[in-house]
């Protein structure tokens, strides 16, 4: 077995043990982040150059289910996050009122190569999350109980966002610290490709989508944006 398919097996085995309900909650923290780091690192070292340059935009979707009283939302934001942290972009269609099936759907826009990595981890993301938070809830069920609801509301919410923000800095900064080594041997062309796939997103994002402010009801910095895509079903 090469080096590459190794560092997938072990990608994978991270993800698996990160959504997994039986392992500790201590175990499923360290494997989402073991996971979000080796990911970033492993996305810049087999990043091919040449192939890169030809790579087109496209977007993905995850559907994250459940109306106005549930995590979507939140859960939502912490996958824009790490997503921004990874140098593509997260927007979505709040779907949380649709009678019969209220969610909220996330779309990722970004390079096929980038995408095949932060789309299962961001799957992962919303799965940890889950779990993570009702192990806190179990954990603290006596300050839970005393709380009311809009506080149990923010106290969920900001579980699963500041999980969000944590696995974004990892990324950030495992993704800075492995172009710098790429550099240092003697690759500047794969930093200068990075920053150039970057700002065609940025360009496209501009171009294609309608932005528009999401509620910003969550407690933390600013919210996901909502869009709408040419071509896009409309609600």
């Amino acid at each position: 077995m090469n080096d590459d398919k190794k560092i997938q097996q072990r990608i994978r085995a991270l993800l698996a043990l990160a959504q997994d309900e039986g392992a500790s909650a201590s175990e499923r923290e360290v494997a989402m982040k073991r996971a979000s780091v080796l990911m970033a690192r492993h996305a810049i070292r087999s990043l091919d150059v040449e192939a890169a340059e030809r790579e087109r935009i496209e977007v993905r979707e995850l559907v994250l289910r459940g109306g106005r009283s549930t995590a979507s939302y939140a859960t939502c934001v912490a996958i824009e996050k790490a997503a921004d942290a990874a140098g593509l972009v997260a927007y979505y269609r709040d779907r949380r009122d649709r009678r019969g099936d209220p969610h909220v759907l996330v779309r990722v826009a970004g390079f096929g190569s980038d995408l095949d990595w932060v789309m299962p981890l961001a799957a992962a993301l919303a799965s940890y999350t889950a779990t993570g938070w009702a192990s806190w809830r179990r954990a603290n069920s006596a300050r839970y109980k005393r709380s009311k609801a809009p506080h149990r509301r923010q106290l969920r919410d900001g579980f699963i966002i500041g999980f969000g923000i944590a696995v974004a800095d990892a990324v950030r900064e495992t993704r800075t610290a492995a172009l710098t080594e790429a550099s240092d041997d003697g690759a500047p062309t794969r930093a200068v490709v990075v920053r150039s796939r970057e700002a065609r997103i940025a360009e496209w994002v501009e171009q294609r989508l309608d932005l528009k402010p999401g509620p910003g009801s969550h407690p933390t910095t600013t919210p996901a944006a909502r869009a709408t895509a040419p071509g896009a079903p409309r609600t």
